[in-house]
């Protein structure tokens, strides 16, 4: 794990802790009280851990919409823009995903793991030439919200994506780690 990504991990963990911290002092939020629909925007780091040499950390910006369909599960879609660049060229990934949630319920600070699968549309633009690809994407994920009120969440995620593109007529792996903070609201 590189120093930028190691800072926003323990930045996030602070900022976690400390959103919990207010919000308990408040009244504390039923989890079936929330609504069913929501929204989320995450911005965060992402680290290229795939087989594409010297490649940076890099940026992360995502959204999307979900349904939470019982107090501990939620489905979601997300579209988010990830970029890298480095010596070997630039790296734009544009992923949209459809995944689940497992929550665990609590009156303020709501764990969750997260499983999901898409689509990736990945352009790298090397010192040689451009190169583009449409492949599929898989991910991980573990995250918590923090409840400020009835409808808006602070929230820290860390998750996997998994993907495997046909960059150059082979199989370049263009998985990474993301980072993100951001705020989920109900309505």
């Amino acid at each position: 794990m590189g120093f930028p990504l190691r800072t926003a991990v323990v930045l996030a963990l602070v900022i976690a802790v400390l959103a919990a911290c207010v919000a308990s002092a408040g009244d504390s939020v039923e989890p079936g009280s929330r609504g069913n629909y929501y929204w989320f925007g995450n911005f965060g780091l992402y680290e290229p851990g795939g087989d594409i040499g010297a490649l940076h950390t890099g940026w992360n910006l995502s959204g999307g919409v979900g349904l939470r369909v019982h107090p501990n599960v939620a489905v979601e879609s997300t579209l988010a823009f990830l970029r890298s660049n480095g010596a070997s060229g630039d790296l734009w990934a544009i992923p949209l995903t459809l995944g689940a949630r497992l929550i665990y319920p609590t009156p303020v600070f709501e764990p969750y793991a997260g499983i999901g699968s898409g689509v990736s549309y990945v352009d790298l633009n090397r010192p040689g030439g451009n190169d583009t690809s449409v492949s599929l994407v898989d991910y991980l994920s573990l995250g918590a919200d923090a409840w400020l009120n009835r409808n808006t969440a602070l929230n820290a995620e860390m998750k996997y994506q998994f993907m495997n593109s046909g960059l150059t007529g082979a199989n370049v792996n263009t998985s990474g780690v993301l980072f993100t903070l951001g705020v989920r609201r109900t309505f």
